[in-house]
């Protein structure tokens, strides 16, 4: 079971958390409160969707012209600067949607329902910070002032 507490300011927040390094837990805060650095995948899977998407554009553009035969005037069927611009399409295209499929899995944020009551969220737009934490640290969010609720 997870514990909801909630601090009417930052500052009444920040001795729980230092408090609770040691224990998973999540901060909800309307301002940023300098969490520690999260590693992130996001710059591998950018590279990578465009690496592919690129392959994926360079496959389409040589499947098109070779399917359609289209010869002019006695030139080649597969022509290298509209070949390029499919490619250089496709992977740009590829690396942004990745990056931003990367972006909304690694946040957490393909949820449908938010994971916060209503009330709790409109405390946090008006300057509240919430902890969520597990049972076994409620001692030290009550010592810290906090009005508790569990999940």
């Amino acid at each position: 079971m997870k514990l909801l507490a909630v601090f009417p300011d930052p500052e009444s927040a920040r001795p729980a958390i230092q408090a609770l390094a040691d224990v998973e837990h999540e901060v909800y805060s309307a301002e940023p409160l300098h969490p520690p650095h999260v590693s992130s995948n996001l710059l591998g899977a950018t590279v990578l969707g465009g690496l592919l998407g690129g392959l994926g554009g360079g496959v389409l553009a040589v499947f098109t012209f070779k399917t359609m035969h289209l010869e002019t005037g006695g030139m080649a069927i597969v022509t290298y600067p509209p070949t390029g611009i499919v490619i250089f399409a496709v992977a740009a295209l590829s690396a942004i949607g990745t990056a931003l499929a990367t972006l909304l899995w690694e946040g957490d944020m393909l949820h449908f329902r938010p994971s916060l009551p209503a009330d709790i969220r409109m405390e946090i737009a008006n300057g509240a910070v919430a902890v969520s934490a597990p049972e076994e640290s409620r001692d030290v969010l009550e010592r810290a002032g906090a009005r508790i609720r569990s999940l």
